[in-house]
């Protein structure tokens, strides 16, 4: 991600893990728990702060600990009369990731492609052109 500091990164994952979270109980709402909104967001803050703590320490080998502790954890407390929905829940779960990812690189490669195009003649940078 692109972010200029530490909370920055904690915020953008909050928002994005809650995002996910989120959509992955829109498909299943018999799944959703009592306060929902409030388990997301904690859920979401959860994730963000140990992946950030995960990219703090800069091993590698943790890259994979928050996601499978989110994942695991949603499992967990998958009512057992639920569990049936296992594998859907999954393949929501990996959908989400991937349309996550491709947001996120889209918007990436859109914010280069603009910063990065010349400027018209007789125009300065940080002024209006048109």
């Amino acid at each position: 991600m692109l972010t200029h500091d530490i909370g920055l990164f904690w915020l953008m994952g909050w928002v994005l893990t809650f995002w996910l979270v989120y959509f992955q109980y829109y498909w299943f709402p018999q799944l959703q728990p009592q306060s929902f909104l409030l388990r997301v967001g904690l859920l979401a803050a959860a994730y963000s702060t140990v992946n950030t703590l995960v990219m703090l320490s800069q091993q590698e080998w943790l890259a994979l600990l928050p996601a499978a502790g989110l994942i695991g954890y949603e499992l967990v407390r998958m009512p057992r009369r639920y569990r049936r929905y296992i594998s859907l829940f999954l393949d929501v779960t990996i959908l989400v990731y991937l349309t996550i990812e491709t947001l996120h690189a889209a918007s990436v490669s859109l914010v280069v492609w603009l910063t990065s195009r010349p400027l018209p003649p007789g125009c300065r940078a940080w002024s209006p052109c048109w």
